[in-house]
């Protein structure tokens, strides 16, 4: 209990006992004062009562407002976290992309060598008339040839 509930408890021994000695001794005022002063106390603790109503209800707004303040704002966390994430893997799937088709540009170029060289063998032989089945000097003339292209290719082709 606390100090008001103990006040009205008292004031209302009192106005009991009022009314009481009011009904024993007859007379009618001391009754009358008796329920007035119980009906006073009454008041008073329904009085108490609302005012710790309201105050309770004032804590729970407050607590309402703070609770949907922190959800906003792990919200925002949240979002930030997943656009972060999203960016990563963005930035992830472009790399792994660009590492694939850098590696099949490799290997395209090594076939074209290979395709230019087999082709390039075949119309020297025919040309010169002689046979390049020695793999050393087919090489050679490959290699020569290749580097003949890439020099006349303009600058700005190359890659």
């Amino acid at each position: 209990m606390n100090k008001d509930e103990i006040k009205g408890a008292v004031k209302d021994v009192a106005g009991k006992a009022q009314r009481e000695v009011g009904k024993l001794t007859g007379s009618e005022e001391q009754q009358v004062k008796g329920g007035l002063k119980q009906a006073e106390e009454m008041q008073a603790e329904a009085k108490a009562a609302l005012e710790q109503y309201q105050h309770q209800l004032a804590e729970a707004r407050h607590e309402a407002a703070r609770i949907r303040e922190q959800a906003k704002e792990q919200g925002v966390t949240i979002i930030q976290e997943m656009r972060e994430q999203a960016q990563a893997e963005s930035h992830r799937i472009a790399e792994q992309a660009r590492v694939q088709i850098q590696a099949e540009r490799q290997q395209v170029l090594a076939q074209l060598r290979t395709e230019i060289g087999d082709l390039s063998t075949q119309l020297a032989s025919r040309i010169v008339g002689e046979s390049l089945e020695d793999e050393a000097r087919q090489r050679r003339v490959v290699e020569r040839f290749l580097a003949d292209l890439e020099e006349r290719q303009p600058v700005g082709d190359r890659s």
